[in-house]
């Protein structure tokens, strides 16, 4: 799995189809604090799974979310994590077609 960088400028993203070699999916950066993403599908579909650890009166919850875009559409995720528990939170970027490659742009700001 490709682990992408930081990247505050639009960043063209090329994942292969799920029958191949060549990875399919990627993880998008996170760091704790403030992050605003911008994710545009240029062409084919994708799934992004956005994990996260939730503290509730000293009990621990995983939360799974998903999120499918296609050709031309866009989502805007704003995260807001806390430093002790970034690390257990990601986003995976995957392509959902078996025999196209997906083609999409992403951009990254983080606010302490």
């Amino acid at each position: 799995m490709y682990k992408m960088t930081n990247s505050t400028h639009n960043e063209i993203i090329k994942l292969s189809q799920r029958i191949g070699i060549i990875p399919h999916k990627c993880l998008l950066p996170i760091q704790y604090g403030l992050c605003s993403y911008t994710i545009t599908v240029i062409r084919g579909s994708m799934c992004i799974k956005q994990t996260s650890i939730l503290t509730n009166n000293g009990k621990y919850h995983r939360l799974n979310k998903f999120d499918y875009l296609k050709s031309e559409e866009s989502l805007f995720l704003q995260l807001n994590i806390d430093e002790l528990h970034y690390e257990f939170n990601k986003i995976v970027v995957m392509n959902r077609s078996l025999i196209k490659p997906l083609l999409f742009t992403y951009s990254v700001n983080f606010i302490y």
